[in-house]
């Protein structure tokens, strides 16, 4: 049988990939794309993920053999480490670094260092010494202690010096035994023993219950719930009712308790149906043209002034991608941003739409990631990381705020700029691009003008609103005239008052913070 080789990416800054001989029984379910378990190192066990397969042994060296596939299905699809490929060349960084980046820290397994008995040792408990058979007796309880484990038993932050004397003694032996991080959400659920189904038996069982007032309560509760199982936390957190009631309940055998797994992310209320709006004119037009240029380019720039609607344009984009069977991306500059814009998509495109960023528990990444590969989400908005999500089918990418520095990446590599991968990834996926902005970027705004990207413009604000008024005040004029009060001008002080006179409200934006390089004195300018 002809060997079977993976080249596997390592999640370390190591440069290249590393090849590992793949074992007869895992030759059927290996396949690119899928996690597996390799030993890199003299002891190390990381979790990698294949990136190619061959028959082309390794020139400088004796491959070893890979010790365990993970995964049924692949976590990664061939594009997106294409895509990797692409960053850590043009970034000039490892491909660990930029699978670090990609992953969620919950898909990569890390390994433990684990102390047994050495099934050789002949026994003698004199030769040890007091902490060393503190050591033996725990293990002969336990079985296998771990670094921690073991730091806590002796009370020492260093015990490497201990095990290595317990191992040349043969006393142990070490080895690495591999830690899942994503952990599954489990809650507790209640639901009704099938006996006390019936409501004779039911009837029965509250009468009998009036002496116990907890306990006939906490019943009570549950059933004014109106649902065959409900969370535990339900009864004790919001309606009062006794953790110990409960508890008497399921010994009794009234109620049954069963933990099950939830997943964690917080929804925003999905809506019967689509929220209904209409396009103005002009975000007509604008719509008409963007859909004309994609049909010459893959990229084009759409600059839009404040409140002329580009955010519509951009969902009704997402619908069509949408409708057609493809997956979009909304690419956000801030977090901050992202609040606001998800209640607004949610009532369009109820819970097809998923969010990803950086503020996400380890795990509640791990769960958008899967549900993203099971096409559970047909749309995604977020931050700058979003661009590594596993989208099997992407259609669309819609860049808002195109000009943010914040797309780009500075500390740790992949120092990327998000804009411009989205660019490149979407070359290679066969998606468009829409970059939105009010003011465009130095760079988009050339490459639409030497006609590389398509340019729409969208100059008139939705519902005919018209632009604030802007005065611009000269406060060397101010100065001159004794017009300031401290650095304060007239003008803007009268304004305020005007203002806070009507009931309403004012917000003073500070464009300067930090120290001042110089100061002077406005009346003799020492």
């Amino acid at each position: 049988m002809i060997p079977l080789f993976a080249d596997v990416i390592l999640p370390l800054p190591v440069p290249g990939t590393f090849t590992y001989l793949v074992p007869h029984e895992c030759r059927e379910s290996i396949a690119i794309g899928k996690r597996v378990v390799v030993q890199f190192g003299a002891k190390k066990i990381y979790t990698a993920l294949v990136s190619r397969l061959h028959n082309q042994p390794p020139e400088l060296h004796k491959a070893k053999l890979l010790l365990e596939v993970l995964d049924e299905e692949p976590v990664v699809h061939p594009h997106n480490i294409e895509f990797w490929q692409w960053v850590a060349a043009y970034y000039m960084c490892t491909l660990g670094e930029v699978m670090n980046a990609g992953m969620p820290q919950g898909l990569k397994l890390d390994s433990e260092t684990n102390i047994a008995l050495h099934p050789e040792w002949d026994g003698d408990e004199k030769k040890l010494t007091d902490t060393q058979f503190i050591v033996v007796q725990a293990l002969r309880v336990k079985n296998k202690l771990s670094i921690q484990a073991l730091q806590k038993l002796v009370g020492k932050r260093t015990v490497q010096p201990l095990i290595k004397s317990l191992i040349e003694n043969n006393v142990v032996y070490a080895f690495e035994k591999l830690r899942e991080r994503y952990k599954p959400k489990m809650v507790s659920f209640l639901e009704l023993e099938h006996d006390y189904t019936d409501e004779t038996v039911l009837k029965k069982t509250l009468e009998e219950l009036q002496h116990a007032k907890r306990q006939h309560e906490a019943l009570l509760a549950f059933l004014q719930a109106g649902e065959p199982e409900i969370r535990k936390s339900e009864l004790t957190l919001k309606q009062g009712v006794s953790p110990a009631a409960i508890k008497q309940l399921v010994q009794k055998g009234i109620l049954h308790e069963q933990k099950k797994e939830v997943e964690r992310l917080w929804r925003y209320p999905a809506v019967a149906e689509e929220k209904e709006y209409t396009l103005s004119p002009a975000q007509e037009e604008a719509l008409r043209d963007i859909k004309k240029h994609f049909n010459n380019h893959r990229v084009v720039l759409l600059q839009g002034i404040t409140s002329s609607g580009k955010t519509q344009l951009y969902m009704e984009l997402i619908k069509e991608a949408i409708a057609s069977g493809k997956q979009a991306l909304y690419l956000l500059p801030e977090i901050a941003l992202t609040v606001q814009l998800v209640r607004r998509l949610r009532e369009v495109f109820g819970n097809a739409i998923g969010v990803y960023h950086s503020k996400f528990s380890m795990n509640e990444r791990v769960e958008i990631w899967n549900k993203l590969l099971r096409k559970e989400y047909k749309a995604v908005i977020g931050a700058r990381s979003a661009l590594f999500l596993p989208f099997g089918n992407l259609g669309l990418i819609v860049v808002d705020e195109e000009h943010d520095p914040s797309f780009k990446q500075f500390d740790p590599a992949p120092r990327y700029q998000a804009r411009d991968a989205a660019i490149y990834f979407a070359s290679q996926t066969g998606a468009k691009v829409l970059l939105g902005t009010g003011t465009p970027s130095m760079e988009s705004y050339e490459n639409a003008r030497l006609g590389k990207y398509g340019y729409v413009k969208l100059s008139e604000r939705y519902g005919g609103v018209p632009l604030p008024q802007i005065i611009m005040v000269n406060l060397r004029e101010e100065v001159k005239k004794h017009r300031m009060k401290s650095i304060f001008s007239m003008t803007l002080l009268e304004e305020i008052k005007s203002t806070l006179a009507k009931k309403e409200q004012v917000i003073l934006f500070q464009n300067r913070r930090g120290f001042a390089p110089y100061l002077s004195c406005y009346h003799c300018g020492w």
